[in-house]
């Protein structure tokens, strides 16, 4: 009677290593399938398609023409920096590019020169040019934006494209 026993156990022992080795086939095959339907998701799928995409891409970069934009610096521009509560943090010492399209553009921002440094100095007396959350620390994208705005108000017209603020040192 035990040698019966044994031969079922080993029996059984052959059905559950076949059932395992198809499911590690069918892991293999499903994961297979996923990576191969990945790789065409993410590739862009068939090759006709992405031509058409390349090709409307070229078009739209060809019919935007570049523009040369030109610069003009004011160095040693000292301006008094204010919290939001109008707590005086000290002056800063700045270079500041203002960029124009023409030299027609640059000509008329240098006949105006003073004028200009009047209306950034009045400009950033009477605003907050803080970071709000860090209100010690100069927010220089804030501050070029709104002297982008002063400028263009002294000039009469969006005459200056970009204002970048190079250098902000604090003189304390």
């Amino acid at each position: 009677m035990s040698d019966v026993v044994e031969e079922n156990d080993g029996e059984e022992d052959e059905k559950k290593g076949g059932t395992s080795k198809l499911l590690i086939i069918i892991i293999l095959v499903v994961g297979l399938a996923a990576g191969a339907g990945g790789g065409f998701y993410f590739g862009g799928g068939l090759e006709g398609d992405t031509d058409e995409v390349v090709e409307e891409e070229e078009l739209i970069e060809e019919e935007e023409p570049e523009i040369v934009l030109i610069g003009v610096t004011i160095s040693k521009l000292h301006m008094p920096v204010y919290s939001s509560r109008k707590k005086y943090l000290g002056s800063y010492q700045m270079s500041v590019t203002l960029k124009v399209e023409t030299e027609e553009d640059s000509a008329n921002v240098k006949d105006h020169m003073d004028e200009i440094r009047h209306s950034f100095l009045k400009r950033i007396a009477n605003i907050d040019s803080t970071f709000r959350d860090n209100p010690g620390r100069l927010d220089v994208d804030f501050m070029a934006s709104e002297l982008k705005d002063a400028v263009n108000k002294v000039l009469g017209q969006e005459i200056v494209l970009e204002v970048d603020v190079t250098d902000a040192i604090r003189m304390r």
